[in-house]
C-alpha cells in the first residue's frame, strides 16, 4: 500500500512542477542561504516564493 501512496503523490509533484512551468501567470522564485557561525554551527534556508501575476504585469 505504501508503494503505491508514494507514486501517487510523485506524479502529483510532478504534475504539479509542470503546471508551474508552463504557466504564464505564476512566478517562482527560489533562493539559498548557508551560514557557518563562529562556534561551529551550520544553519542552511531555502526560500520558495510563488507569486501569481495579473496579465500584462512584468515579474519582479
Amino acid at each position: 500500500m505504501k508503494k503505491n501512496q508514494s507514486k501517487a503523490v510523485s506524479m502529483t509533484s510532478v504534475t504539479l512542477a509542470i503546471y508551474l512551468a508552463l504557466s504564464p501567470d505564476i512566478h517562482l522564485d527560489f533562493s539559498r542561504s548557508f551560514q557557518l557561525q563562529s562556534n561551529g554551527v551550520a544553519t542552511s534556508n531555502i526560500q520558495i516564493e510563488l507569486k501569481k501575476i495579473k496579465s500584462g504585469e512584468f515579474a519582479r
